[in-house]
């Protein structure tokens, strides 16, 4: 495989996109262009000619725009994409939380399409260009051919209400699913935005006995059915993890609640449970991330091969 044929991946070109120490900052490239303009003007006899220092600056800027440093996150990054691509190898990284957004992933695309009395096509396809490659989970268009989308939808799962209300009053979308928008944005040429839905779903059966488990062990709990403290403490990590007993039941038949259910008044109605963040189509974000490419590429080239 050839350096120049690595794609980057959607969900990781956040990473890509943290800024090194060394990057020309926006302050930085207008102070060039300033300089540029005037040693142009200066040759027309419009402008002053630049001092010496004038000219050392604008030295200066020029190879810190035309050479930037990779970011200590970039550069990690760029590490696993080389061990994938050369050696088929890659770290294993699973936690509760991915865990819950993988198997609640079409729950959730049921209750945002139940929210906006719509349904959303899915998709299943990877897709490429030149520099980088993703899975969009679905999308809104005239067709069914997602290449002709008009807008692309992605789905998080939050783990729990608080993350979920904590999600909802970000001011702005985190940097990896900002990255992530984009990225499937250059892959869509037609479609206009990317609609990044928050959904608070049930989660797995698995993720709350594992709650229950690891409460047992830290109160040293000999006998779980008759210790009081446990049992209210398991029916706590029951509401905190249950939005919609009915269909938590009909996917776990014979789970053993805590909860007397016949007292359960916790549901949150589904349209309390979804919101989003709209990222609109920015072409000059896109140019940016393909002008990134061939930098992480180049660095590959020169420190791993």
């Amino acid at each position: 495989m050839s350096v120049d044929e690595i794609l980057f991946r959607a969900s990781s070109n956040g990473e890509l996109m943290v800024g090194g120490d060394g990057e020309i900052t926006e302050i930085q490239l207008a102070k060039l262009n300033e300089l540029r303009q005037r040693d142009r003007d200066s040759r027309t006899g419009a402008a002053k000619p630049l001092t010496d220092n004038m000219r050392e600056e604008l030295e200066k800027l020029i190879n810190k725009r035309d050479n930037p440093e990779l970011s200590a996150t970039c550069i990690k990054r760029l590490i696993k994409v080389y061990a994938k691509a050369f050696h088929n190898r890659e770290e294993d990284i699973t936690s509760k939380y991915l865990e819950k957004g993988i198997e609640c992933e079409e729950d959730s695309i049921s209750t945002y399409c139940r929210v906006k009395k719509k349904f959303f096509k899915k998709n299943e396809i990877n897709l490429t260009n030149k520099f980088t490659s993703g899975t969009p989970d679905f999308f809104d268009g005239s067709t069914d051919n997602i290449l002709e989308a008009e807008e692309i939808i992605d789905v998080k799962s939050s783990w729990s209400l608080l993350t979920f209300l904590n999600s909802k009053m970000d001011k702005k979308v985190k940097h990896t699913y900002e990255w992530q928008g984009h990225t499937y944005l250059g892959l869509i040429p037609s479609a206009k935005r990317f609609r990044l839905a928050y959904v608070l779903s049930n989660s797995p059966a698995k993720n709350i006995l594992d709650e229950k488990r690891k409460l047992q062990f830290m109160l040293g709990v000999i006998d779980p059915d008759v210790d009081p403290e446990y049992i209210r403490l398991c029916q706590k990590i029951e509401r905190n993890h249950i939005f919609d007993m009915e269909l938590f039941k009909t996917h776990n038949p014979g789970f053993d609640f805590h909860h007397d259910l016949d007292e359960w008044k916790w549901d949150i109605p589904y349209d309390k449970r979804v919101h989003e963040t709209v990222i609109e189509r920015d072409q000059l974000a896109i140019n940016k991330l393909y002008a990134k490419v061939p930098e992480c590429r180049k660095w590959i080239k020169e420190n791993l091969l």
